[in-house]
């Protein structure tokens, strides 16, 4: 299934077991890059400001193959919830 091609369901850490092999959009902030710049830890945030949005697909493991990622730019509209999404 193709991550560009489908529509995707927002979802927050709690709800990735859900999503497995299924395509999802997750917004949130990044908490550590991994040094080779391959990867980066993320968590939604609760309540805080997002700085960035992943798109991907959730692996058997629960974790999200990005196959873009989207950063977020500061102050730019209102602040976005991430507990109400």
């Amino acid at each position: 299934m193709a991550v560009f091609e489908t529509q995707k369901s927002r979802i927050n850490s709690d709800m990735l077991s859900r999503y497995i092999s299924r395509p999802i959009c997750f917004v949130g902030r990044v908490e550590k890059v991994n040094p080779t710049g391959k990867s980066f830890s993320l968590s939604d945030g609760e309540g805080k400001s997002a700085s960035v949005e992943v798109l991907g697909m959730v692996s058997n493991k629960g974790t999200i193959m990005a196959s873009a990622y989207n950063i977020l730019k500061k102050k730019i509209g209102p602040r976005l919830n991430l507990v109400d999404h």
